[in-house]
C-alpha cells in the first residue's frame, strides 16, 4: 500500500518514480526529492543539493515543517518522518 501512495504522489506532483530494492525515489530533474521506506514506513527528504547550493535558509524552513509534522527533532542532512504523521499533514 506505502508503494501505491507514493507513485500516485508522485505522479500528482511530476515527479519521476524509481523503485530500487529498500526504496520508492521521488525524483526531479536534478535528483531525489524523497525517498520512501516503505520497509519502516517513513519518508527521507534529502537536502545536500540544498546545502551544497548555500540554501540554509530554505534548510531550515524545511526542517521546521519536518520538526512540526514528526512531533522531535530532525536530522540536518537526510531529514525523515513517519508515512502516519505526514499524511496526517
Amino acid at each position: 500500500m506505502a508503494l501505491r501512495c507514493g507513485r500516485a504522489l508522485g505522479e500528482q506532483v511530476g515527479l519521476s518514480i524509481r523503485e530500487v530494492p529498500a526504496s520508492l525515489r521521488l525524483c526531479d530533474s536534478l535528483g531525489t526529492v524523497v525517498l520512501l521506506y516503505p520497509t519502516y514506513r517513513t519518508l527521507e527528504f534529502p537536502l545536500e543539493r540544498l546545502h551544497q547550493a548555500g540554501r540554509e535558509t530554505d534548510i531550515a524552513a524545511v526542517r521546521e515543517s519536518l520538526h512540526r509534522i514528526a512531533g522531535r527533532q530532525v536530522t540536518k542532512m537526510s531529514p525523515n518522518v513517519g508515512c502516519r504523521e505526514a499524511l496526517a499533514h
